[in-house]
């Protein structure tokens, strides 16, 4: 069965010389049954090229701050 909720962000990232890009999905944690975090509402959960992240984790969902300093070390310029 395909994926029901819809992201709010889609990202495609490639670097330079390689073919492959990666999917980077966000999603409201409202759309989710599990949030019962204060400020839900506020908070996004990723899927990496079809796969949630981070996999096996407490922390499955963030604030924006936390995603922007996620996404900002996971690029190597």
């Amino acid at each position: 069965m395909s994926e029901k909720r819809k992201p709010v962000l889609t990202m495609l990232l490639r670097y330079e010389g390689k073919n492959k890009s990666n999917k980077i999905e966000l999603f409201r944690a409202t759309d989710f049954d599990k949030p019962n975090k204060k400020n839900s509402e506020r908070l996004f959960r990723i899927r990496v090229n079809g796969k949630w992240w981070p996999n096996g984790s407490k922390e499955s969902f963030f604030y924006k701050s936390r995603l922007m300093h996620i996404i900002n070390n996971a690029i190597h310029i």
